[in-house]
């Protein structure tokens, strides 16, 4: 967990990378009484996506397509929490 500037709460940061792309995301919890961010924004090759999942606010950044962090923001679960499989997921196994 890190402070970050302009927040009122701890942040936590990953990095994910596939040795080409990488993408850091960041999860807090909302400060009381605001709105988390919901969206996706872009600012020239990089793109964001910002959601909510289980509480926590979900923001992936990277230079990759906006559905890649829009997959990898609303996936992610706390530890201990078992994934769910959606009829998307499963018609994409072989």
């Amino acid at each position: 967990m890190q402070a970050l500037t302009g927040t009122g709460s701890p942040v936590s940061h990953l990095v994910y990378s596939d040795g080409l792309a990488t993408v850091s995301v960041f999860i807090q919890t909302p400060e009381p009484g605001k709105a988390p961010m919901q969206g996706t924004t872009r600012s020239g090759v990089a793109s964001a996506f910002t959601t909510v999942v289980d509480g926590h606010q979900v923001t992936a950044v990277g230079e990759v397509p906006p559905r890649t962090l829009k997959f990898i923001a609303s996936g992610l679960r706390p530890a201990g929490t078992p994934a769910v499989a959606t009829p998307a997921a499963a018609s994409n196994r072989h």
